[in-house]
């Protein structure tokens, strides 16, 4: 039982971390893949509030309305802006990237950051939703088609990425559980080892000192034997 019980304890450890990891791993897997479903999901619900905008500007296009001088704009951006409180701003430029209308009325007549053109003058962007960041914050954005199809500005609007705190909280509490569970039982495994090391150094010790116990042993015989064997000669004589 002293032979096996050790043998068993390691089987048992090595066991007990590969599911740890394995728990750990699917755990952190499971939250990412929330996140990015959690994300997708926030992305499209701002994308549909751009394209109902989106309408509605290219409606007063068709109408014969010119995008910088359209009277009804600015309420709507400020309308949506107030409906949706994930979205930080919202603007709406010329072709030249200079800001004609925005949420944030400071950023009038500015030019919008490098990224963000950067990202709408990709010609696989031109009749779709883009998606770009500026200083770590999202920006998604589409251009505006006038009634000849052409391109006649552009909407983006910069927002605030959902962060699920107790998911994550959560997460990180099944990190540290997991690593604390990964060093304890490391820690035990490397006891058990040194012990069985110097268990075995011990008995290495125990069997030669016992060897060397025989070998004196026997010498101590041999030479009681020939002293009897002296002693005996000189009776002899």
């Amino acid at each position: 039982m002293s032979v096996t019980l050790p043998w068993v304890w390691e089987a048992a450890g090595i066991w007990l971390l590969l599911v740890v990891l394995g728990v750990a791993w699917i755990a952190a897997s499971l939250g990412a893949l929330r996140d990015e479903e959690s994300n997708a999901l926030q992305q499209q619900r701002l994308t549909l509030t751009l394209f109902d905008l989106k309408e509605a500007i290219e409606a007063d296009l068709a109408l014969g309305f010119d995008l910088v001088d359209n009277p009804s704009l600015q309420a709507r951006l400020d309308r949506a802006l107030e409906r949706d409180t994930e979205l930080r701003a919202i603007d709406v430029a010329s072709l030249a990237g200079h800001t004609l209308f925005s949420t944030d009325r400071g950023s009038v007549g500015e030019p919008l950051a490098p990224e963000v053109l950067a990202a709408a003058r990709v010609p696989a962007h031109a009749r779709r939703v883009w998606t770009t960041q500026v200083a770590g914050e999202p920006v998604i954005g589409i251009a505006l088609q006038g009634p000849f199809g052409e391109t006649a500005g552009l909407i983006t609007s910069a927002y605030h990425r959902e962060v699920t705190v107790a998911p994550g909280f959560q997460s990180t509490g099944v990190a540290l559980l997991a690593s604390l569970v990964v060093a304890v039982c490391g820690a035990a495994w490397a006891v058990q080892l040194l012990r069985r090391r110097q268990q075995a150094e011990a008995a290495e010790e125990a069997r030669v000192l016992h060897d060397m116990s025989r070998a004196s042993q026997g010498v101590g015989q041999r030479f009681e034997h020939c002293l009897m064997q002296v002693d005996e000669s000189e009776r002899v004589e």
